[in-house]
């Protein structure tokens, strides 16, 4: 084990991979599936197809941690196999894009405080034009200016957000490809229990 764990801290990953595989073969325990997970992930940098193997031995760290009762190093375990598998799909670059434009949109919201003051004035003004010409002489504002109204309405909703159409969708988007992978995952996990026989 201080073999392995020597050749791995002198990043000589192909040797440290075959002791761990073979202490993995030896003794079932989530540190040397964690080792060998952590070896391919580093190698799928080069590598995308090592991908799923760094998922697969992330998972059963993460099976064999628990049977081992160290319920944080399973956690950590299950963490760094959905990390991976957001990686194999691009996802975790989709989620940091968006966030990136998430926080410009807020500065902008932020900037546009003058213009949301001042949309805000012109929509009580417009309201007490309305009621005061229209409504307390029990006639029915015309259509051009509700539309009007709706209009400075629709503009403050916009200034508030300084989000662009669209940007809750995006995120509606992320969220369902999100869910997506997190199956695949738990079938992926459901798969390394059969492999393990847990």
């Amino acid at each position: 084990k201080t073999y392995a764990n020597a050749l791995f801290k002198a990043k000589k990953f192909d040797s440290a991979l075959k002791e761990f595989d073979a202490l993995l073969a030896k003794d079932k325990k989530g540190i040397f599936a964690a080792r060998i997970g952590e070896i391919y992930g580093r190698k799928a940098k080069r590598n995308k197809a090592l991908v799923d193997k760094s998922i697969a031995y992330y998972l059963d760290a993460s099976l064999l941690y628990k049977k081992e009762d160290k319920g944080s190093n399973s956690k950590a375990a299950y963490g760094k196999a959905q990390y991976q598998l957001f990686e194999k799909y691009g996802f975790n670059k989709k989620i940091e894009a968006y966030n990136i434009k998430l926080r410009s949109q807020q500065s902008s919201a932020k900037k546009n405080e003058a213009a949301i003051i001042k949309t805000k004035k012109d929509i009580r003004k417009q309201e007490r034009h309305i009621e005061r010409s229209y409504e307390r002489q029990g006639l029915a504002a015309p259509s051009f200016e509700l539309d009007k109204l709706k209009k400075l309405k629709q503009k403050l909703t916009a200034l508030q957000s300084g989000a662009p159409e669209g940007a809750q969708d995006a995120g509606a988007d992320l969220q369902k490809e999100r869910t997506k992978i997190e199956q695949e995952l738990k079938k992926l996990l459901a798969d390394a229990k059969k492999r393990l026989g847990l």
